[in-house]
This record gives C-alpha cells, structure tokens and sequence, in this order.
C-alpha cells in the first residue's frame, strides 16, 4: 500500500511550495459564493440539489470551505504537491483509514461547497467524500454512492444464497443492509481475484457500499460494481518483483475504477 508519507519521501513536496493558490480552488466562470458549513447539531441542514441532467458549460466557480471548519485541522495536515491540495483533520483520517491513496487516489479539490449538491465536499480521483455533521464523529466524512451515480441501472437480480463462489465469501442478502450480492476473493470461471481481501482490509461496506452484482468482465478484466466503486483485477501485476518505490506489484492486482475523475468529468466541473 502506498503511504502518505512516501509523497514527502519522494522529494515532491517542493513542488507544493510553487503552488498555494490550490486552497481556494475557483474555476474560470464568475466568482463563487460564500461557502456557509454547518455545524454538528439539530439545525438545519443543506438539501442536495438534484443532480443535473447536462453537465456545467464552463467549469463552475467554486468557493472553498473556511479553515478549520467542517472537520478541517491545520495541526493534522498533509499536503500534496502532485495535485497541490491538502487534506486534514477528519478527511486526512478517513483517507488514513480507508486504503489511503491507494483507495481514494490523490485529492483534486480542497474542502469545497459542492457546486452539484450544495454539500460540503472533497473530491479524489476515485472518490468524493461529503462532510455530514449530523452524523457522529466516527461517521461525519462519509463517501458518496459514485457508482450509483455513474452507473445508475438497479442491482442485479439476487444470488444464490447458498451457492457461495469460493472459500470465504460473505453474502449481503437483499434488504437494508444489502442487496443479494457475494463478496468472494474468486471470479465465475474459479480464478483468484482477491476482491474479498481488498474489500476486508480497506473499510468494507464503508467504503465501498453494498456490492450490485456478481463480477463481471468488462474489457478483458474481471470487475464489480459496488454502490460507491467498480473494483478491477489486473492480471498483469500478480507477479514477484516491486516497482521503484519498493511497492510490490501484488499490491496493484485489485485497483478500483477513477471514479471521481470520471464523475468529474461528466459535470465539467473542472477540478485537476
């Protein structure tokens, strides 16, 4: 797994230093509104706007959440010169403890009111978490469902419950907590995948949601959809050897989807 610290490691962090106008991210078209966070308590709350049909014309203005708001922290920060973002505070622990960069992928925005939802927000390359002070502490950054929003056709029909496709797997039956769908380290045909391990050890159903399907080839890869990620298994890198940061190719067999690239993308949203 790559670490946070390796970025630093790498001597990259000089070319944070050129760069501090990534803390208030604004596209080209007019000038943001002022980003107003809520605060954990009973008050009201922003309503996600409903997504829209077309995406923006021009990248939409964008307006940075306040400093040390919504679950921000200068004292707990770690910035990334590749994309020159930071993440801190409740977001950095979240990425802490959910896979990394690994699994959410370098951050394309800081701490933003959404220009799509009204939310307050970060995005990543594969992810976009949402800052929901209702919640408490332990579940205030939470990930949104990309995958339903990319791919919005409804779960495949359920499972067999008692046909399980290899040692270990675990069932989600359909209902509230899932929707009738197998987690397994092995694909139909009886290959080693290893989806299961990748989903046990980077936060499960918290991170990923409920699987929507069975995997599934796509483009030669066996993959599967979850509510908030598409895991892909690369043949390629199940081999010995490790690449230039002494990182195992092993560790690249299971990667998921650039999702929130590709999220934004389809809005022209603009974040790099």
């Amino acid at each position: 797994m790559v670490r946070l610290g390796l970025i630093v490691v790498l001597g990259l962090v000089v070319a944070w230093a050129s760069g501090s106008k990534a803390a208030a991210q604004v596209a080209s078209a007019g000038s943001p509104a002022a980003c107003v966070v809520p605060e954990p308590g009973p008050g009201p709350l922003p309503t996600p706007r409903p997504l829209p049909v077309r995406p923006f014309a021009t990248p939409p203005a964008v307006a940075a959440a306040p400093a040390e708001s919504a679950g921000q922290s200068s004292a707990d920060a770690f910035p990334f010169p590749v994309t020159r973002h930071r993440v801190s505070g409740l977001w950095l622990e979240f990425v802490r403890t959910h896979g990394d960069v690994d699994n959410l992928g370098l951050p394309r925005s800081e701490v933003i009111c959404d220009p799509l939802t009204g939310q307050i927000a970060q995005y990543f390359q594969r992810v976009v978490l949402e800052y929901h002070p209702e919640q408490p502490l332990a579940y205030r950054i939470q990930r949104r469902l990309l995958a339903e929003a990319l791919y919005p056709d409804p779960p495949d029909a359920p499972a067999d419950s008692g046909a399980a496709p290899g040692p270990g797997a675990f069932y989600f039956p359909a209902g509230p907590r899932g929707l009738g769908h197998w987690v397994s380290d092995y694909a139909p045909d009886g290959s080693f995948v290893g989806f299961k391990q990748y989903f046990d050890a980077r936060g499960r159903e918290d991170s990923f949601g409920y699987p929507k399907e069975e995997p599934k080839l796509r483009g030669g890869l066996w993959t599967q959809r979850f509510q908030a990620a598409v895991f892909e298994f690369h043949p390629e890198n199940a081999r010995a050897g490790a690449n230039a940061a002494g990182i195992p190719f092993r560790n690249y067999t299971v990667q998921l989807e650039l999702l929130g690239d590709e999220y934004i993308a389809k809005y022209n949203l603009g974040l790099r």
